[in-house]
């Protein structure tokens, strides 16, 4: 009987600080497949199975600042990066106009020009009357900054809303503030209207219903905030 070849192995967790030595294969008793060594990378390179998935297979949202790790994904071959800068806030004078949305945008990125970890700031809406919203960051590769608050007067017209920067990213564009405008009343007089927040999740027209949700629509009149930013991780991998 031929003699049987046994390699070193160890659990998936054991490689997040193995390096091996160059040219040492191992066995991975969680993910049932082999580790391809260098020396050099951390877990090394595991080698496909015919079942393992490839392309877009994990997504990250982030709704708070934190890190997107980059570290022991040997198989990472590029990222998309979604993000939405924080909402601008209404203002309170009769008429006025709602707040502007967030910057949104994105950007694709190889994993090998995409060098350590990636530190990760999410925008908060404007909580001050007019105010602008804050800005979101993907490290330096991409920000989307806030949109604008609304002007402090009657019958204002909406602000701009967010633009998005970082070197061949695609801004898809954000909602500028809705104006306030006349009404026709009960009694056949006019009165102000107050504008509504731009973008998805924007806030109506008192302070009773602000924006919410985590893509940066902008507060409306009377004093209604700006919803929060965010940021959304789609990594893909294998040869594609």
């Amino acid at each position: 009987m031929a003699k049987a070849l046994r390699l070193r192995r160890g659990k998936n967790k054991d490689f997040l600080t193995f390096k091996g030595v160059e040219s040492e294969i191992t066995y991975d008793e969680d993910k049932k497949t082999v580790r391809v060594h260098d020396g050099t990378a951390v877990g090394g390179y595991p080698l496909t199975k015919n079942n393992q998935p490839r392309g877009w297979t994990k997504t990250e949202h982030f709704v708070s600042s934190g890190t997107w790790t980059k570290i022991n994904k040997p198989d990472l071959k590029r990222i998309k990066v979604e993000v939405w800068g924080g909402g601008g806030m209404g203002n309170n004078s009769s008429g006025g106009a709602g707040g502007a949305q967030g910057g949104h945008g994105y950007i694709i990125l190889d994993a090998t020009n995409v060098t350590s970890n990636v530190s990760i700031v999410i925008a908060a809406g404007a909580t001050d009357l007019g105010g602008d919203g804050g800005s979101t960051y993907f490290g330096s590769y991409i920000m989307a900054n806030g949109g604008e608050g609304a002007a402090s007067s009657n019958f204002g017209s909406g602000q701009s809303g967010g633009r998005v920067y970082g070197t061949n990213s695609i801004e898809l564009g954000a909602s500028r503030g809705h104006s306030g405008s006349y009404s026709a009343t009960a009694n056949g007089n006019y009165g102000w209207v107050g504008g509504e927040g731009g973008g998805p999740g924007g806030g109506g027209r008192d302070a009773s219903s602000p924006a919410f949700g985590v893509s940066g629509g902008g507060g409306g009149v009377d004093g209604s905030v700006g919803a929060q930013g965010s940021i959304i991780v789609y990594e893909i991998y294998g040869e594609v």
